[in-house]
């Protein structure tokens, strides 16, 4: 079974803002997230990186090297 990220929605507006580089394609993705959610892009963003990293399985290139 997969793990599901749940977030509640909030009815709060966060005028603090910090720069994350992400695709425009994701940008717009977490953007209609914060507007259906009512949770700060800051907020949704720091909630779902959370998540992925701590559910994330990283597995060794096709060559077998990591970078140090």
């Amino acid at each position: 079974m997969t793990e599901k990220l749940i977030l509640k929605a909030e009815n709060k507006k966060d005028n603090e803002y910090n720069a994350v580089f992400i695709s425009s394609r994701t940008h717009k993705k977490l953007k209609e997230l914060s507007k259906r959610s009512g949770i700060p892009m800051k907020k949704l963003a720091d909630k779902m990186l959370d998540f992925a990293a701590d559910n994330l399985i990283l597995e060794e290139s096709d060559d077998g090297n990591n970078p140090e």
